[in-house]
Formats: structure tokens, sequence, C-alpha cells
């Protein structure tokens, strides 16, 4: 069946046979078959409103914690009597998730990467990610877990620890599948690191480690699913929900190129449903190899490593199939990255600038997305904080240039989104207006440090990533 959930948060592999409303324990196998498939039929009716379309390790931190919040409010975890459900603690325990999620996992992730890329600071500018802390606790998701295993995935390749980092980054991958913005660059500088081996039995050896940890990790992870009466089904069901084509070429309006460009062109009615993903795939590898084989280079270093990570994600972001707005999200925690680690010179000064920069053009591309969900408070608090550590990091001369650039179109922008009434042909005007101008400077951004990259600014002396 793929992933179903047995109660509002908890979540399992296959309906359980005994789950009346009010418990959220394991999948049990102690009914009989008839009884096991009528009551699969009643869930199948329901799997749209049931099915989750994460891979298999959110469905496991779900089920943990459905068991704990059934403990803290059972009515908020009943089987069917859930839906709607929104007591004060039922959401206070929610809420509570997410921050203990984020300290288990996420912060110390990002003080584990920091050591190597650009210590204290990037340790701070990570745990104050604003566009990270809106979505996550304003949206409500959980991308922290997710982006604090690719945190830890990635100070374990800056030491060249390949099997924890591959352990790490496949975690990562099996807890939400939009890891895949990083995963070219996982794949070159574990490569690019093994090649760099005395001899070819050390490389063979190093590049068989890293791929068993990967098929180690994956077979734990989907062992439900493979010890099921159908395994070939029940995975193949798993990857189905986890990349549904179907939906369409973009979720909403989001800031990435096919969305922009489809006010004067719609490649959906030009390319046929079934060629649009490898359209897409396509173009992504296009703009992101030339980064990501800069890997290869002995004097590849952090700030190289970090530099691939951000071109690969927004190369995703820019070009993939489905992108949502949450997807900024790694290229800005990449942009992090590439601050503390870029070498001395003229990127190390304007680096962390332009980190803050990005992290304000992200939040202003998810906009219509704040208005959305109510959440036009707390996006004005961010903004103007990230504003003001903008300008106290700029010089005297260039405080007037740069937040004037951001602040004038920003507040014009703002100002048609809420007060001025969209043509009535023309409903999502503003919307698409945002995003296009947050689209045209994440391209340029893309284009930038893949030019820096390629002439080598972020490399090191030669030596081991």
């Amino acid at each position: 069946m793929g992933i179903t959930r047995p109660s509002a948060t908890g979540w399992s592999s296959r309906p359980p046979c005994r789950c009346g409303a009010g418990t959220s324990r394991a999948p049990t196998t102690t009914c009989s078959r008839d009884a096991r498939r009528r009551r699969s039929r009643r869930w199948r009716r329901s799997r749209r409103y049931w099915g989750l379309d994460y891979p298999p390790l959110t469905a496991f931190h779900s089920w943990l914690l459905g068991i704990v919040g059934h403990g803290v409010d059972p009515p908020c975890f009943a089987l069917h009597s859930s839906r709607g459900h929104e007591s004060l603690r039922c959401k206070a325990f929610l809420r509570a998730s997410v921050l203990v999620s984020d300290l288990l996992i996420y912060l110390p992730g990002a003080l584990w990467s920091s050591n190597f890329f650009g210590g204290r600071r990037t340790a701070q500018q990570l745990w104050m990610l604003l566009p990270l802390v809106i979505i996550d606790h304003g949206h409500f998701q959980y991308n922290g877990v997710c982006l604090g295993f690719c945190l830890a995935a990635s100070g374990c390749v800056a030491r060249s620890w390949h099997v924890l980092g591959s352990v790490f980054f496949t975690s990562a991958l099996l807890y939400k599948q939009i890891a895949l913005y990083y995963a070219p660059v996982f794949f070159f500088a574990i490569l690019g690191q093994c090649l760099r081996g005395r001899n070819l039995s050390a490389v063979a050896w190093g590049v068989a480690r890293a791929g068993a940890a990967v098929l180690g990790t994956v077979l734990l992870l989907l062992g439900p699913w493979l010890l099921g009466e159908r395994p070939a089904a029940e995975v193949g069901q798993v990857l189905h929900r986890m990349f549904p084509f179907a939906r369409g070429l973009y979720e909403d309006k989001v800031a990435n190129v096919w969305c922009s460009i489809s006010v004067v062109l719609k490649v959906q009615r030009l390319v046929s449903p079934e060629r649009l993903p490898l359209l897409c795939g396509s173009t992504t590898l296009l703009a992101l190899l030339p980064s990501a084989f800069c890997l290869f280079r002995r004097t590849a270093g952090p700030g190289t490593f970090a530099a691939a990570l951000f071109t690969s994600s927004m190369s995703f972001f820019l070009f993939a199939f489905q992108v949502h707005e949450k997807g900024v999200l790694f290229p800005c925690l990449a942009f992090c990255l590439l601050a503390g680690a870029a070498p001395s010179g003229v990127t190390r000064k304007m680096a962390p600038a332009l980190a803050l920069q990005f992290q304000l053009v992200s939040l202003f591309s998810m906009y219509p997305l704040m208005v959305k969900d109510d959440l036009c408070l707390a996006y004005l608090f961010s903004v103007s904080a990230l504003l003001v550590a903008l300008v106290l990091q700029l010089g005297h001369h260039s405080k007037v240039f740069w937040v004037g650039s951001l602040l004038f179109p920003g507040l014009v922008a703002h100002a048609l989104h809420a007060l001025v009434p969209p043509p009535a042909r023309y409903p999502d005007l503003w919307t698409l207006l945002i995003t296009s101008a947050s689209c045209g400077y994440f391209l340029l951004s893309l284009l930038g440090v893949t030019y820096l990259q390629l002439l080598g600014a972020f490399d090191e002396k030669p030596k081991d990533l």
C-alpha cells in the first residue's frame, strides 16, 4: 500500500490489524488474513487523506511522534476522530515537536559542519537561518531534520569520513526526497576524494565502502516494505508517492524558471507530460555539472564543496520538475556554508553580506506563501532583522547602495500586492512579479558562483577536501 498512517501523526507501512481510535501502536500481525483485507480496503478509500508523500524515515519520525503525542493529548491522535482536532495542547505539542527535532538534529549538525566551514560565525548564521525558521515554525514542517542530516554529512565529507557521511546523507534523502538537491555534490565530492588514493586498490576500497554504506542505509530504512508480502509493489508505491510526476511542472507560483517564463511561454503545452521530467532533468544537470566537476581538482577545499552545494541546489530549484517554494532553503543553507568557507580575498569579504542578501530575496520570493499562511507579521520581523544585520555587516559607503537596491523594489512590489487589485484577466500578476524578480536574482547568483567556481576562487592549497 505504500505509506499510510494510523493516527494524525503516526505512520506505518500497511494498515494495522488492531488500531482503534486513540492508539498509535505499530502494525500488529495477530489478525486473520480476511480482517487485514477488510481493513486494508477501508484504508485505501481514504489514502488521499492519510497518505504520506515523503520517504520512510519521515514515517518513522512521525510514528514516534504519534506514540509520544498520544500520551500528551489522545484525541489529537485518534484514528478517525482526530480530523480537524485543533486543541491548544495538540498545537503546543506539534510546535514543540519541531523545536525538539531541531535541537536534536539540526543544531548539532550545524555545529559539527561549521568547524570546517567558518567556525562559530557560520554556526550562528545556520542557527538563525530565518527562512528556515519561518517555514518550519510558521508554515509548520520538519525541514530542519533533513537539513541537519545534510549538515552532518557535509562535516563528515570535509573530514574525508566517507562512510559516516554517506549514512548521514542517505538518511537525509530518505527523510525528504528534496535532499536530491545536494545529491550530485556528495557523489562527486566522495568520488573525487576516493580518486586521490595512492593506488587503484585504495580507490576501489574507498568507493566500495561508501557504496556499501548507502546500500545498507537504504535496506535498513526500507526494511518494513522489503519484508512485506509484496515487496516490489510496496517499494514501488513508496517511490510513486515520493515522486508524483502527475502533479505538474511546479507547485503553485514559485520563483523558478519554468514558472517565470510561463507568462510568455508555457513549456507544459509544448512538451508532452512524458518528456517534461526528462527536459527538466537534463537542464538541471547542465546547470550544475560545471561547478560539480571542480570537486575533482586537487586544490578543491571546503569553499569548493560549499559552492558546489549552492550551484547544485540552485540549479534544482530553478530547473527541476515539481519545485516547491521551500526548496530555496537548500541554496540558503549552502550560501551560509560558502560565506564561512570562502578563502581570503574579495570573495571572503563580500560573502557574509551576500549570504544575508540571499536570505532576504529568498524570503521575498516566498511572500505569496506567507500571505496564504497568514504569516505576514513574522515575515515583517524576519525581513527587518535581516536588513538590520545587513546594515551592520556593510561598510559605510556600501550601505546606501545595498540596502536601497533591495528596499525600494521590495516596497513597490509589496505595495502592489497588498493595495492594488490585479487585472481581472491576470489575477496572479503581482505574485508573478515577485516570483519572477526573485528568479532573475537567483539566476544571476547561480551564474556568478559558477563563474567564480570555474576560476578557482573558492579553491585552497593542494590538499584533501
